[in-house]
């Protein structure tokens, strides 16, 4: 799927997911488009985690800018000569190279200073304490699967059971969404239950960002992923009459 999660492709997979549930942990009745459109909110996070949660994303930006504009300014003095206005045949345009290109170094500037602004978006900084995995399936999947009306998943134990419904549903989840290690294989069945279980386990590995706002206030990005699952859980309340 491309970086954005269209609904109908979510749709499509949905009943299959659901599927994946034996009977007796199924909702008697399941809200389709509320579980299509949380599952489309858990698959965006959990790509804007991948792309913000090593610092990598913006590293590669920077190193574009650096190399882009000393190649600029290089340019610009090669082109900083009259001979190559003195024509009388081909008169000196209003907009030589020289300023497109001094014009393009200005945009690269200005282009790399908002992208060093931009991270320190607390957006992209609230994906960089725990792995995307570690989210996805040890957070927001969790509040989907409890707020749909799936059973089995009442206790941290519960839902991280091997041959429990939720691990089943989260591995069938990774595998019609294409969510898989680095090198293309599936994930390990224990690795859906240590992200499950994550919160039970003393000194569990957390990576630690360095960030001015966790300074100012500890468990501020944590609180917004509260938020989030709140968000997840808000989809499946019935309507207000």
């Amino acid at each position: 799927m491309g970086d954005h999660v269209r609904m109908q492709d979510v749709k499509s997979s949905v009943a299959r997911l659901v599927r994946s549930v034996e009977v007796s942990s199924r909702p008697s009745n399941v809200n389709f488009d509320a579980l299509s459109k949380a599952i489309t909110w858990c698959l965006d996070w959990f790509r804007d985690a991948r792309k913000y949660s090593t610092g990598k994303h913006e590293a590669t930006r920077h190193r574009v800018y650096r190399e882009a504009l000393p190649l600029a300014r290089k340019l610009a003095s090669l082109l900083n000569n009259e001979i190559l206005w003195d024509d009388i045949h081909c008169p000196r345009p209003e907009t030589t190279s020289r300023k497109i290109v001094q014009q393009l170094i200005e945009r690269l500037q200005s282009e790399a200073d908002a992208a060093s602004r931009s991270d320190e978006d607390l957006y992209k900084q609230s994906f960089k304490d725990w792995t995307p995995f570690e989210r996805l399936f040890g957070d927001y999947l969790v509040a989907v699967f409890v707020a749909a009306g799936f059973s089995g998943a009442d206790t941290v134990q519960a839902r991280a059971a091997k041959d429990g419904p939720y691990i089943r549903f989260a591995i069938t989840f990774a595998r019609l969404f294409e969510i898989s290690q680095s090198d293309g294989t599936p994930y390990a069945v224990d690795s859906f239950v240590k992200a499950t279980k994550r919160h039970l386990v003393h000194g569990a590995r957390k990576r630690l960002k360095s960030n001015s706002m966790r300074a100012i206030a500890p468990g501020f990005f944590e609180s917004w992923h509260r938020g989030r699952c709140e968000e997840l859980r808000k989809l499946f309340d019935p309507p207000r009459e």
